[in-house]
């Protein structure tokens, strides 16, 4: 079986392998083929089912928001009367959104990762909220 697929259903291989050629009754060798995405898979052995080639190629053309900070900060005439001199609210986002032209395929993947295997944790997201407070 391919390498991707050995996520034991946890990561993207899953859903790739779900639509591939296979068989209508995958006990009756005979039975029709229902066409799919991905090539059908072979039994244990079958060399094609782990080399790599450039069918598996996809495109990664991709353009990603990082980092984004927004930021408030209140008028100094607020401020003057209770002894402080700035408050700024902010909220900042990293991994916020990741655009692609092949966004099926590449949904939940990392295109800057340096795996060809899909073998990674998926992108997490983290939005921190804050108070900056200058007496």
């Amino acid at each position: 079986m391919l390498d991707p697929f050995i996520q034991q259903g946890i990561g993207n291989g899953l859903a790739i392998m779900n639509d591939r050629w296979h068989r209508e009754d995958p006990t009756d060798p005979y039975s029709r083929w229902i066409p799919g995405y991905m090539p059908a898979i072979r039994t244990a052995g079958f060399e094609a089912n782990r080399s790599e080639n450039s069918w598996s190629l996809h495109k990664a053309n991709y353009l990603r928001l990082k980092s984004l900070e927004v930021g408030y900060s209140l008028p100094n005439r607020l401020l003057n009367t209770y002894g402080i001199d700035r408050i700024r609210f902010y909220i900042n986002c990293n991994n916020l959104r990741t655009l692609t032209s092949n966004n099926e395929f590449m949904k939940n993947v990392d295109p800057e990762s340096n795996s060809n295997l899909l073998r990674y944790y998926p992108q997490t997201k983290t939005y921190n909220f804050g108070i900056n407070v200058t007496f």
